[in-house]
């Protein structure tokens, strides 16, 4: 709602915000796929009617409810008097910047009329998403640490609104929200495809976030086809493996683990070559909270063979490899054949993986030949056999 001195009230149409947790938003779209122009024109005359019924001035939401058993009804539940979180939506859409117009308001000026005039004909559609430093495995409980690596996603029709950055401290005396990411679009359709490219294009390390459910909600077939209700995020936990980590996420920690080191030394040799034919090496990577798996990996031909205990085997082509700014480092991969990107931030001797924003703990196994062919020596040859060992082959 906009409202100002004059006596003009004017509204910019709805934002359905029914995907909810712990009775909190996390997706807001406009406009929603659930009204038909007759019930938006209904409902945008009730709340411009409630506004005018108090005086009211600037910038608002009403809010209202419509029961699943009539859904040509809806009741009032409340008005928020300021702009909400969601607002990106409607300005994407409507073509209004509403902080404006809510400044504009204050200083006495009078509403455009033209505004009233757009809600008739919204331009396309906006989807926004919450991200959130919380767990959904674990009941949406809010999280903490420091973020080691963010960068927010761009691209047509992508926006994000965020006041976090790399280093900053995430505790317990503010609400979790990090950062909003508003995709909009032509249609429903494409508004849901980009947002989706953006989640995936989000680095947020060294906290648990929603981002990977946020994915996994939007490609709900229900989400898909606009049919949202309250419940719809309830009912999705209890049937999603929450806490399930990909296979593509434990190869990609072991590749980082095996490239990211430096090295020109012959020695320094990461692709296992023996004179026999290339070894295979062995790794394991821990989600600590979730699970654990192993993966060997074999290099074969000019690609590597990833192996984890259950699966096919998979192959991985290493196509970019570099180091940032404290510590991260970015990988692309192509793994099957579907191209990869995974970046990563170390919080001491602990990788991070950008998809799940879980800490991974390597625990590699090496072979200490030559620690062990000393250890021989010794026993059999005495203590300084080693040493004489040494000194021959100085010699030569």
């Amino acid at each position: 709602m906009l409202a100002d001195t004059h006596g003009n009230v004017i509204h910019l149409g709805e934002r359905e915000c029914s995907l909810q947790r712990r009775h909190q938003k996390v997706v807001e779209e406009a406009p929603s796929p659930l009204l038909t122009p007759e019930q938006r024109g209904s409902m945008g005359a009730a709340a411009a009617e409630a506004a005018r019924s108090v005086g009211y001035v600037g910038a608002g939401t009403v809010e209202f409810i419509v029961s699943a058993d009539r859904p040509d009804e809806f009741f009032f539940m409340e008005m928020n008097t300021r702009l909400q979180v969601e607002h990106p939506v409607t300005e994407q859409v409507y073509g209004v910047d509403l902080v404006e117009q809510q400044i504009r308001v204050a200083a006495g000026e009078r509403l455009d009329p033209s505004l009233a005039e757009r809600v008739l004909e919204p331009c396309g559609h906006a989807i926004e998403v919450r991200i959130y430093a919380e767990d959904p495995a674990n009941g949406f409980l809010p999280t903490g640490g420091r973020i080691l690596a963010f960068a927010e996603p761009n691209g047509p029709g992508i926006r994000a609104d965020s006041g976090v950055a790399t280093g900053s401290v995430i505790g317990s005396h503010y609400d979790p929200m990090l950062a909003k990411v508003i995709a909009s679009g032509r249609d429903r359709a494409e508004a849901l495809a980009r947002m989706d490219r953006a989640l995936a294009s989000t680095v947020l390390l060294g906290l648990t976030t929603n981002i990977a459910f946020l994915r996994a909600l939007l490609a709900d077939d229900e989400v898909a086809a606009g049919r949202l209700d309250t419940s719809l995020v309830d009912r999705l936990v209890a049937v999603t493996p929450l806490g399930d980590v990909p296979d593509d996420v434990f190869i990609a920690g072991a590749m980082v683990g095996l490239l990211g080191g430096t090295g020109t030394s012959p020695w320094d040799d990461r692709t296992g070559w023996r004179l026999g034919g290339h070894a295979t090496i062995p790794d394991r990577i821990e989600v600590p909270g979730g699970t654990g798996s192993e993966v060997r990996l074999r290099w074969e031909g000019g690609s590597w063979r990833a192996g984890v205990p259950g699966r096919a085997d998979r192959t991985v082509e290493v196509l970019e490899f570099e180091s940032g700014a404290a510590g991260t480092q970015r990988m692309a991969l192509r793994i099957d054949g579907v191209r990869r990107v995974v970046h990563v931030a170390t919080d001491g001797a602990t990788p991070l993986d950008r998809s799940r924003g879980r800490r991974l703990a390597r625990h590699r196994t090496t072979r200490r030949r030559h620690r062990c062919r000393r250890r021989w020596h010794r026993r059999h040859h005495g203590a300084d056999a080693g040493q004489g060992h040494r000194a021959r082959r100085r010699g030569r």
